[in-house]
């Protein structure tokens, strides 16, 4: 799970929305599930930013964020944590929504990369760690 986790913070940090839409695009990926994956690529790391300032928030009101503060205080971490996160997430799913449509990524017509995406090496090499990542875990898992 943390290989796929870390796999997914390095796509997040090395490729751009419309990088990720012409690469799913060439595969013949449908825009169904292209579109929803490029704004699930822009949401995740707002989430880890919007629930950094939640927690630097908290800490100026006085409110004690520790590791154990959820297992202690599972409500108050609902209340002061998870409800604010939700309201927050739904406000910037509709920014990030009108975002999508004015850049017109529901329109059917093709569209035009500035970016010009090409097969190298480094692609190469972790697309072949990653398989051998998870053949790994595979085998072990077959082992325990």
């Amino acid at each position: 799970m943390t290989l796929i986790a870390m796999f997914g913070g390095y796509i997040t940090k090395t490729t751009s929305v419309s990088e990720m839409l012409e690469a799913l695009n060439r595969m013949k990926v449908p825009r169904s599930i292209g579109i929803p994956f490029s704004v699930l690529l822009r949401f995740v790391p707002t989430i880890k930013i919007e629930l950094k300032a939640l927690k630097e928030n908290m800490k100026i009101r006085g409110i004690v964020t520790s590791r154990f503060f959820p297992l202690l205080h599972p409500i108050k971490y609902i209340e002061y944590t998870l409800v604010p996160l939700l309201m927050r997430m739904i406000k910037i799913s509709d920014e990030l929504s009108a975002s999508a449509l004015i850049r017109g990524l529901d329109s059917d017509e093709n569209r035009v990369t500035l970016t010009e995406l090409q097969f190298r090496c480094a692609d190469l090499t972790i697309g072949l760690l990653g398989a051998f990542m998870i053949a790994l875990m595979i085998v072990i898992q077959r082992i325990y």
